[in-house]
């Protein structure tokens, strides 16, 4: 018996030390975080430095950092979700986010007012709206990428 649970143990320690060392290299995303960002710079002919003027990459999320034009909140509302949710899509691999989350992340900005969330799940087909009330997530379409793409080029080239 004593044998038996000897080896239960030491396989349970391997495993740990397996999934540990997958922690701290594989599963390490800051390098690959890297890769992405100049992935997404590539796909849209724009240096490194010019994404970062916009966005600071975080380990776990990016943070809006340049101010976005616009006379309207809903319009402000609307380029930074699509741009937003454009980075996490190719940088963080997260195509959905709550819209409590988003709430949080965009509350220091100019733009929120009250109508956020109703300005975002309104604006169809760029952003597609899941669940109701607090399960609310938002999700990123093929279209919104384009648009988000394309909000962020033109705010690095100044035509925004």
């Amino acid at each position: 018996m004593n044998e038996e649970l000897e080896e239960k143990i030491e396989k349970l320690e391997n495993r740990v030390q397996e999934l540990e060392n997958y922690i701290y290299t594989e599963g390490n995303d800051l390098s690959t975080l890297d890769e992405k960002v100049d992935s997404l710079a590539n796909k849209m002919d724009l240096e490194v430095e010019d994404l970062k003027s916009i966005f600071d990459f975080e380990k776990d999320q990016p943070y809006l950092i340049k101010d976005l034009p616009g006379s309207k909140n809903i319009e402000k509302q609307h380029k930074f979700v699509t741009m937003y949710l454009t980075v996490l899509k190719y940088c963080y691999n997260q195509e959905k986010i709550k819209s409590s989350k988003l709430k949080e992340i965009a509350e220091d900005k100019e733009f929120m007012d009250t109508h956020f969330g109703n300005n975002i799940k309104n604006y169809t087909p760029y952003i597609r709206t899941m669940g109701k009330r607090r399960g609310t997530k938002y999700k990123i379409t093929h279209p919104g990428t384009k648009k988000g793409m394309d909000f962020i080029k033109k705010l690095v080239e100044g035509e925004e």
